[in-house]
């Protein structure tokens, strides 16, 4: 019994490393790992490309601006003002998609969205209720601030990122460049108050800028389609030289005041307040009725 004990032992080591030799010298079938196990082909391991394209995604620009050329923007913005449960829907989807703190402020009158540093973006009542803004316009706008609150300081850069990447995210699967065209045309007209401009033209050259360092309303109509494109950012090409000097931003008049920016929009919704101007840009005040305001304080 020892003696048959001792063959099989010196059997199994003398034909182990003999038998995992010749496995190594015979030929592997293609397809076939050293088990035995049947490989699939590589061209059924890859996805498939995707015959039409995924919501969200870009067509061909030549293809896009034959369909965005057949919209006619005057019937798609002619809907009723928004409800305050409206624009809490559109605010707490955007604080949820684009990650930025928004708060509605139903009993402010103001129509300039403000945000002081460590505090929410305040949504003014005063600004959703301004006729010809839709959910849509009012969504582009919030994109816009939250690419201000992700570092992009200039007004063209937060344009091109709320219409290139901001609504994507902002609507998903529901997105598509019609929609955000339609939106653009919303949120100017509200803004500009119903300041014309040509929506079926844009400038294939670049953008201009008004004296204050914002895009004039037709190159801002131009950043948002070729950010909706997803084409290159435009450049300037001309910037007005003529300075105002008695024209004064939100921060400049509040640091004039010795206000925050909230407060300052607080008191221009007063009786006595400061007058807010709206010249083609955002709110600026006027030098001399920040004097008058003073005095009277």
């Amino acid at each position: 019994m020892k003696s048959v004990l001792i063959k099989l032992i010196l059997f199994a080591l003398i034909a182990s490393p003999t038998a995992a030799s010749a496995q190594r010298q015979l030929p592997q079938r293609r397809g076939l790992k050293p088990g035995g196990k049947q490989l699939r082909p590589r061209a059924f391991t890859q996805n498939r490309k995707r015959t039409s394209p995924k919501a969200g995604h870009a067509r061909p620009s030549h293809i896009a601006e034959k369909q965005l050329a057949r919209i006619d923007y005057s019937q798609a913005c002619k809907t009723k003002a928004l409800t305050k449960r409206s624009a809490a829907c559109v605010v707490a989807r955007a604080r949820k998609k684009l990650r930025a703190d928004f708060q509605l402020a139903w009993d402010s009158e103001s129509t300039s969205i403000w945000h002081d540093k460590g505090k929410p973006i305040t949504v003014p009542r005063g600004l959703v209720e301004r006729p010809g803004l839709t959910a849509d316009g009012l969504a582009l706008i919030l994109a816009h601030e939250a690419a201000h609150a992700r570092g992009r300081k200039r007004e063209s850069h937060a344009d091109y990122w709320a219409a290139k990447t901001g609504l994507r995210k902002l609507w998903g699967k529901g997105y598509n460049q019609p929609r955000a065209m339609v939106a653009a045309y919303s949120a100017l007209r509200s803004l500009y108050d119903n300041e014309r401009f040509d929506a079926r033209q844009t400038s294939r050259q670049g953008i201009e800028l008004n004296a204050t360092g914002y895009p004039t309303l037709q190159s801002r109509w131009t950043i948002y389609k070729t950010g909706t494109l997803k084409q290159r950012h435009p450049r300037v090409i001309k910037r007005q030289k003529e300075s105002a000097p008695n024209l004064m931003s939100i921060a400049e008049a509040a640091r004039y005041l010795a206000l925050s920016p909230a407060e300052l929009a607080r008191k221009s919704q007063l009786p006595d307040g400061p007058m807010q101007l709206k010249l083609g840009g955002p709110v600026q005040y006027l030098k001399e009725d920040l004097d008058r305001f003073r005095t009277r304080q």
